[in-house]
């Protein structure tokens, strides 16, 4: 990807995540070592790097320094990494289910969103934002553990529940900050 030469090669948008910063697909991941490939690749690709080379090499400088932040933002949020790696996961390749989870909320979260507005309403103390706040983030750090189980033991339908599971607190932290 970023040979010795000192040329870049051009990197198609559909890109595996895992193969641009080197590391096998997986939700385990260590972290400390995304960041430093990742730091690693930008200190080559980025844009500030190529001014004096062709347009064509800035241009495609350019596509693989944004194509890297997407990557490191993606691997990096263990719900967006969830939902990667299941996305990576043909539904072809697991019992032909579709397991990629959908935006759209379910009628329970409707519900629990309804009455969280009515409660906002109601509620205008900003020590009961901040303690639901709190108690929010708990629950949706406390998913992380149960998405690594879930991956351990290739549990995708559990992986797909709780990423949208995560996907419904993320939605309700957002109303309630607003």
């Amino acid at each position: 990807m970023f040979p010795s030469c000192g040329l870049l090669k051009r990197v198609t948008k559909d890109v595996n995540f895992f193969d641009l910063l080197g590391f096998s697909e997986g939700f385990n991941l260590d972290l400390q070592e995304l960041q430093a490939q990742y730091l690693r690749s930008q200190l080559y690709v980025h844009p500030d790097r190529w001014v004096a080379k062709s347009s064509s090499a800035q241009s495609c400088a350019n596509h693989i320094s944004a194509l890297l932040n997407e990557a490191y933002k993606t691997l990096n949020c263990p719900f967006l990494r969830a939902s990667y790696v299941l996305a990576l996961k043909s539904p072809l390749d697991i019992q032909g289910k579709d397991l990629v989870p959908k935006n759209p909320p379910s009628g329970r979260d409707l519900l629990a969103l309804f009455e969280l507005r009515e409660r906002l309403e109601s509620q205008v103390a900003t020590s009961w934002r901040d303690q639901e706040e709190k108690n929010l983030t708990r629950k949706r750090d406390l998913l992380v553990p149960e998405l690594k189980s879930a991956f351990d033991r290739e549990d995708f339908e559990q992986v797909a529940a709780l990423v949208e599971e995560e996907r419904f607190l993320a939605r309700t932290l957002d109303i309630l900050r607003k």
